[in-house]
């Protein structure tokens, strides 16, 4: 997949801007806070529908602006060509494909195939369980879209589940079983989605670290699942017993806490090096150089999935990384179809820009060709 053309409209900054940008590897130069990861997070807000930075949608207006509007031309492979347009307008957000109205999350996420790293993205080493399981369910709704299906499912069913356990009414009765066993159903259907999608990364996710760290230490995902030990090789029907067994032994627990206590809402994906911890053990570099081989091994999975190579949008990655780390990156991002790179370090775009297809320099929200 290729971006052929972008143009932005009253995103946070930047007013007005329309680039071209080749396949390969772009460079976007500037000083801090003149717009560089805003160009970042408008091409995040049309890949996920939200922002990566702000937690509320009129966030992104320019201030004096009354919308926002991200066009994106794309290229995929077959030569199949797009235009995906996402408009910001209050706390509404319209996203048109082709100009047709796309109204279903499934239907709009995965158009644009791509994957992003910003420094915050630590925090999927760092910080709560919830974020790298949100984390992986993005990987899996755009693997499988018609997942939503069970996600949705097992949201509804814990909700009401939990609402009876606060009523008191978590006993064996009609309604307390009949959500428990949809809450079953559709758990082992999340938990084994995530099980699949994790078999696939973890080898890319090994070999990009070892690239990138030049560390002989292995690196390992965990998937700690809170209804069975092992879940790789179980069948539904086996991971439904487990699970069903885990809801019984819990129970009496439940009714003192007032809420479920097993299921995909609590599992937890853990980041190890070594056989340690990397969220209690590992350095700064060495989670930074974690996250960006997880990120560029989900890039290798999708690839793999859907013949399209996704986008790669990487914001700030370089810093806290030696050069020989950086050289080792860019040489593992050099057989993507397309990749950005945000940086403001002069000493950062010398050492780099040889490898860049192109320069694009960020100055007060106004996006440019460097000269040559």
């Amino acid at each position: 997949m290729l971006i052929e053309r972008v143009r932005i409209r009253d995103y946070r900054n930047i007013a007005k801007a329309e680039i071209e940008p080749p396949s390969g590897i772009n460079l976007v130069f500037g000083a801090n806070a003149q717009g560089k990861t805003n160009l970042l997070d408008a091409l995040h807000f049309a890949t996920y529908i939200k922002s990566a930075r702000a937690a509320r949608e009129k966030e992104i207006v320019r201030l004096g602006a009354q919308r926002a509007r991200v066009e994106v031309w794309l290229n995929k492979s077959g030569g199949l060509t797009n235009r995906l347009t996402v408009t910001v307008s209050g706390a509404k957000k319209y996203l048109k494909l082709d100009g047709n109205a796309v109204t279903k999350f499934e239907d709009a996420i995965g158009i644009l195939g791509a994957h992003f790293f910003f420094p915050s993205d630590l925090s999927l080493i760092k910080g709560d369980p919830s974020l790298r399981r949100e984390a992986l369910d993005y990987e899996v709704l755009k693997a499988v879209p018609s997942a939503v299906r069970p996600y949705a499912d097992f949201k509804r069913s814990l909700l009401q589940r939990n609402a009876l356990l606060r009523r008191g009414g978590g006993t064996p009765g009609r309604e307390f079983k009949e959500w428990t066993a949809k809450m079953i159903k559709a758990g082992v259907e999340i938990a084994r989605m995530r099980s699949n999608l994790l078999e696939r990364i973890r080898p890319r996710f090994a070999l990009h670290y070892g690239k990138i760290s030049e560390e002989p230490e292995p690196v390992g995902l965990i998937y700690y699942c809170s209804f069975a030990d092992e879940i790789s090789n179980l069948s539904r029907e086996k991971m439904a017993q487990s699970f069903q067994a885990k809801m019984a032994e819990c129970a009496e627990k439940e009714k003192d806490l007032q809420y479920t206590t097993a299921g995909p809402h609590r599992d937890e994906l853990m980041f190890e090096l070594g056989g340690q911890s990397l969220r209690r053990y590992g350095s700064q570099g060495q989670q930074r150089s974690a996250v960006l081989a997880f990120k560029i091994a989900l890039c290798d999975v999708a690839r793999e999935l859907t013949g399209d190579d996704p986008v790669l949008f990487l914001d700030d990655a370089l810093s806290e990384l030696d050069d020989s780390r950086k050289k080792s990156l860019l040489t593992a991002l050099e057989s993507r179809s397309q990749v950005f790179i945000t940086l403001a370090s002069e000493k950062e775009l010398k050492l780099v820009s040889p490898k860049a297809s192109a320069v694009w320099i960020v100055n007060k929200g106004k996006i440019s060709p460097a000269k040559p």
